[in-house]
């Protein structure tokens, strides 16, 4: 296994996301900086640091073609850098009369954001105008997500909703029944198709929505261990999940089935993941002023899903920890060394 030592800040690091386009990873931490990091299978080195703000930057994300960095900040404001200078391209100083805790950049002009007091808005932002502004929730907006045909953008909340809306007509399309706790994160699954949703409960649930019909929910994945803070989809049905209790799993949905432990943050709550690019190494943070990364190449590997089943019998019997080759707990090269060498033999799932 291979992948970059943890990268250790002075302080919490609050978001990070991984560059589209390049081997590159954004980081924001609670004292007002952005840096940006190189890295490769064996480093990573600090590449450029954005000028130092009073605020609080709470959520980035890239463009499509990963020119442009925007970010939410705790004064209610939206900022779009160059990814190739750092220089700052546009500044809405007042986007948000609360701080803004979700951006999604839709088209070339047209970008998303949600807040605390539970308003979206939709910005032409090189007219440094807002084309909508609806408030269906009352707690605040805490994911953001589109499909590729810009047909729908829905918002997951706090106060335990998740609410569509129309990008051609600019009106709120649908809102479900409030949950029993709040919602937090959102992944696409089998081609855009479902909507998964993780939830802060200690019931551990995933609602999945069918894309489109969002006033109820389809399935639910139940059975997690903890709240829910984070999720990536790595493959059309394997998401990672980031939890309350530190740990980050990798389950499969629809069927659903526990893979095991990625990699953990020694009981702190993980708070943001991000895929790189490639989708072979991902990077997580908690409260321990850490980035964290996990090589996760041999979720993809044929073995991984065909050599299973000695391991899931002893892990049903309690003799193992059900932990992954990325997790730094366990030596990855003691996780195969006892399965079977022939191609015989289920799949690596937990009931």
């Amino acid at each position: 296994m291979s992948a970059p030592p943890d990268i250790k800040h002075k302080c919490d690091v609050l978001n990070l996301k991984f560059h589209p386009q390049a081997d590159r990873l954004v980081i924001s931490t609670v004292d007002g900086k952005i840096a940006i990091h190189s890295y490769s299978a064996e480093r990573s080195d600090l590449a450029l640091t954005l000028p130092k703000c009073r605020s609080t930057c709470r959520a980035l994300e890239f463009s499509g073609d990963g020119g442009q960095l925007f970010s939410g900040w705790a004064d209610g404001s939206l900022r779009i850098h160059s990814m190739e200078t750092g220089a700052l391209k546009r500044r809405l100083p007042a986007a948000h009369p609360s701080g803004v805790y979700s951006v999604l950049p839709l088209t070339e002009r047209i970008v998303a954001s949600g807040d605390d007091d539970g308003t979206v808005k939709l910005w032409d932002y090189r007219a440094r105008k807002e084309v909508m502004s609806v408030k269906q929730c009352e707690d605040y907006i805490s994911d953001l997500i589109a499909d590729d045909d810009q047909r729908y953008l829905v918002a997951s909340s706090g106060e335990g909703t998740i609410t569509s809306f129309s990008l051609r007509s600019r009106t709120v399309h649908t809102q479900c029944d409030m949950y029993e706790a709040p919602l937090t994160c959102m992944t696409f699954i089998k081609e855009q198709k479902k909507l998964a949703v993780g939830m802060a409960s200690d019931q551990g649930r995933v609602p999945i929505f069918k894309w489109g019909h969002f006033g109820e929910h389809v399935n639910v994945f139940k059975g997690h261990p903890s709240s829910i803070n984070a999720m990536v989809a790595a493959t059309d049905s394997l998401v990672i999940m980031g939890y309350d209790d530190g740990e980050i799993r990798a389950c499969n949905i629809l069927p659903y089935k526990y893979f095991g432990v990625v990699g953990q943050h020694r009981k702190l709550p993980v708070e943001a993941l991000t895929l790189s690019r490639d989708g072979r190494l991902l990077a997580s943070c908690s409260h321990d002023q850490l980035v964290r990364f996990w090589d996760v190449a041999y979720l993809y590997e044929r073995r991984f899903e065909t050599r299973g089943m000695e391991w899931q019998q002893r892990a049903k019997k309690g003799d193992a920890q059900k932990l992954l080759p990325s997790s730094k707990v366990k030596p990855a090269a003691d996780f195969f060394s006892d399965l079977p060498k022939d191609d015989q033999g289920g799949t690596f799932f937990w009931d």
